[in-house]
C-alpha cells in the first residue's frame, strides 16, 4: 500500500505511527465546554516514508504546546510524528434546549491529540523580513536616483561651463573684431586724409601762376627774403 504512486488514505494505515510532513494554512479555533479553543489548519500532507499525498489532504488540529513553542506562521513548512487512529471531526450544534448538545461530528480516521516531535522544515517569508526586504529596496532605488541626479548635476554643471567658455570666446572674437574695424577704419580714414594732401600739392605744382595764386601762396623762400620786382625787371630797363 505504501509503495503506491496514488493519494494515500489514512485508513489504511489505521494504528501506525509514522510521520508527516505538510504546510502550516492558518489559523483558526472550536468551542468546547464554553471556551475557545485554538486550533490550526495544516494543508498538503504527505506521509513521509513513501511520499505520497495524504487523504484527506488537510486536517486540523489543537494547537498545543508543540505547536505553540514553535512560533509559527502561514507558509511554514512542518513535520511531525503522529498515530492514525479513529477520531471525531466536524462541528457540535447547540439545541434549542439549555445544555443540551446535538453532537453532528463525524467518525473518522484520521490525527487525534497524540502529535509530538513537530519541527519547523522551512520557514516562510516573515512579514519582518519582507518589510526589511521592502526598504533595502527602497533605500537602493533610493541610491539609483542619488546618482542619476548626481549625474544630471554633473552634465549640467558641464553644460554651464561650456556654455560659459563658449560665451567668453565669443565675446573676446567679437572685441578682436571690433578693433581689427577700428583699425581698418582708422588707415582707410588716413590713406584718404594723405590722398587728399598728395592731390592738392600736385595740382598745385602742376597749376599756372595765376591758377596757383588762387589755390594758394607758393611756399616762402628758406633764406627768409621775399623777391622784389627790381630784381625781376628785364635787361636795359633802368630803375626809376
Amino acid at each position: 500500500m505504501l509503495s503506491g504512486k496514488g493519494p494515500l488514505a489514512l485508513s489504511s494505515i489505521h494504528g501506525e505511527v509514522a510521520q508527516f510532513s505538510g504546510v502550516v494554512d492558518r489559523f483558526g479555533g472550536k468551542q468546547k465546554l464554553g471556551k475557545i479553543v485554538p486550533t490550526l489548519c495544516v494543508r498538503s500532507l504527505r506521509h513521509v516514508a513513501s511520499g505520497r499525498v495524504v487523504e484527506p489532504e488537510h486536517w486540523w488540529f489543537r494547537l498545543s504546546q508543540e505547536w505553540s513553542e514553535l512560533g509559527l506562521q502561514p507558509g511554514d513548512a512542518v513535520q511531525f510524528t503522529a498515530k492514525v487512529h479513529h477520531c471525531t471531526k466536524g462541528w457540535v450544534d447547540q439545541c434549542l434546549s439549555e445544555g443540551d448538545h446535538a453532537s453532528v461530528r463525524d467518525q473518522v480516521v484520521g490525527f487525534a491529540g497524540n502529535i509530538r516531535s513537530v519541527v519547523v522544515t522551512r520557514r516562510s517569508p516573515r512579514r519582518l523580513d519582507h518589510e526589511l526586504l521592502l526598504r533595502e529596496q527602497l533605500q537602493q532605488q533610493e541610491a539609483r536616483i542619488s546618482a542619476a541626479d548626481q549625474a544630471r548635476l554633473n552634465l549640467e554643471a558641464q553644460v554651464t561651463q561650456a556654455r560659459l567658455c563658449l560665451e567668453a570666446q565669443v565675446d573676446q572674437a567679437a572685441r578682436a573684431l571690433a578693433a581689427q574695424q577700428r583699425r581698418a577704419l582708422l588707415a582707410v580714414v588716413c590713406a584718404l586724409g594723405l590722398g587728399f594732401s598728395a592731390g592738392r600739392l600736385v595740382g598745385w605744382r602742376m597749376a599756372s601762376p595765376g591758377e596757383a595764386a588762387s589755390m594758394g601762396a607758393a611756399p616762402q623762400a628758406s633764406s627768409g627774403f621775399q623777391l622784389t620786382e627790381s630784381a625781376v625787371a628785364p635787361p636795359g630797363r633802368s630803375t626809376p
